[in-house]
């Protein structure tokens, strides 16, 4: 499992935490977390080993959208009992007027293969 995250915005991204979870609200598998990024920076977090119980989960990105809130995306979902390759590219492209973030998404998995989304224009 490796997620590769690139700040394209001009601001810095703070807190983003990566994990499994079947219904985005309970962690099954936490991955990390990446406590600040710069802009033009990128990092990545790499998992050797993903936890085998149940097929149908999916990774979620976790991160405050002000003081006393949070927000939960998806980026991939897992229809695999046992995945066996899975990569995420994020690129992080700015903020909307409600701080959520605005970001495209490239990836792998290793049941449907290539997907990609784009997250980048104001959301309501």
């Amino acid at each position: 499992m490796t997620i590769e995250v690139y700040n394209s915005s001009k601001q810095v991204i703070t807190d983003l935490n990566f994990y499994f979870s079947f219904d985005g609200n309970q962690v099954y598998q936490d991955l990390g977390t990446i406590n600040q990024l710069e802009p033009g920076e990128t990092t990545s977090r790499y998992s050797h080993k993903i936890k085998d119980t149940g097929n149908d989960r999916s990774l979620y990105l976790h991160y405050p959208i002000n003081k006393t809130e949070a927000e939960v995306e998806s980026l991939a979902y897992l229809p695999s009992y046992k995945p066996s390759k899975i990569v995420v590219i994020l690129e992080i492209t700015g903020t909307d007027n409600k701080e959520k973030l605005l970001f495209r998404v490239k990836g792998y998995e290793d049941v449907f293969g290539k997907y990609e989304f784009d997250l980048t224009s104001v959301r309501e």
